[in-house]
């Protein structure tokens, strides 16, 4: 019987879970931080209400922060 030697356990951090329709969104702001939800909407191809409820989503676990007002702001992604 061959002996396999314990190794240390290694904790990794887990990330949040990003949808698929998420990562669309986060890969547009990437490209262009000043695109409108309406515009999302379009570009992911999913309705408007999906797109400010995902927004949201990705707001409140800080992946994603709007920087300046609704109007004259943009997106900033802050973690991922």
């Amino acid at each position: 019987m061959s002996y396999i030697p314990q190794t240390d356990r290694v904790t990794v951090k887990v990330t949040q879970k990003v949808t698929v329709n998420q990562e669309k969104i986060i890969a547009e702001l990437k490209q262009n931080p000043y695109v409108t939800q309406k515009e999302l909407s379009e570009i992911v191809g999913i309705s408007l209400k999906s797109i400010k409820e995902n927004m949201k989503k990705l707001q409140e676990n800080n992946i994603i922060l709007r920087i300046g007002p609704d109007k004259n702001g943009f997106w900033k992604i802050v973690e991922y």
